[in-house]
């Protein structure tokens, strides 16, 4: 897994407000379809919203995101400050660039506007591994992984080892050493894709292999998460170029 899946959020971009209005353009039909963009080519300070492009450069300086649920929810949360221009929040059809399909496939709730929690449900949905990263019972694994100094695969294939030993060590309620479906704390789904359908319970090393099935290089898994942490800071840190659509 690469960044490019956190590319798949969607098109909004910057638009020209004069006398305090909106000037939006209309996408074609052909366009409908999210597309990837770049999405760091506006500059915004944290709670001012939208700034001129000739305006003071950010400076903010460090931000604590420890885990991959903080780095998305900021993630989220800062792209819908960049286009807030009323700074309620959320974005109303006048301060989203794009068309009313492109609107509402965005509104998730059907509320009539757009937050960070409908971005972050589309994407997941889209994204379904990220949901697991962030939201999953392995989330505090990606965690240690995203903080994790060394990059060494041996390094990272122990923490894994540690933690799904820990894992079933926190779990086991019966002290067999091994989870049954009632102890297990993912879904009934998880288990038995880790299960198959021979076996009833779950081990250390069964965890350890899918894991490792599904995560196949650790490290490009550690500097995916360390790439979107990277993408935060610059847009917090570095005056960037706005487009202006009239």
């Amino acid at each position: 897994m690469t960044i490019s899946a956190v590319g798949s959020i969607y098109d909004f971009r910057t638009v020209a407000r004069a006398n305090g209005t909106h000037k939006t353009t209309q996408i074609p039909a052909e366009s409908a379809e999210p597309r990837q963009l770049d999405l760091f080519n506006a500059h915004v300070e944290p709670e001012r919203g939208f700034v001129d492009q000739d305006g003071p450069e950010n400076t903010n300086q460090q931000i604590s995101c420890d885990s991959v649920a903080d780095l998305l929810d900021r993630f989220f949360h800062d792209k819908i400050m960049r286009y807030d221009a009323d700074r309620d929040g959320q974005l109303g059809p006048q301060e989203f660039y794009g068309d009313a399909g492109q609107f509402a496939g965005l509104d998730r709730d059907n509320d009539g506007f757009i937050n960070a929690a409908d971005l972050k449900q589309r994407f997941f949905e889209d994204n379904p591994e990220m949901r697991e990263m962030a939201e999953g019972y392995t989330h505090e694994l990606y965690d240690q992984i995203l903080n994790h100094a060394s990059a060494d695969p041996r390094d990272l294939t122990a923490i894994v080892e540690s933690f799904f030993s820990d894992f079933v060590g926190r779990h086991d309620r019966d002290g067999d050493g091994s989870l049954a479906a009632a102890e297990f704390p993912g879904s009934l789904d998880e288990f038995e894709k880790i299960t198959g359908t021979l076996k009833y319970s779950i081990q250390q090393k069964d965890l350890v292999d899918q894991f490792a099935k599904e995560n196949p290089d650790l490290v490009e898994l550690q500097e995916t998460m360390a790439e979107l942490r990277e993408m935060i800071k610059q847009q917090d840190m570095q005056s960037q170029h706005i487009d202006v659509y009239i």
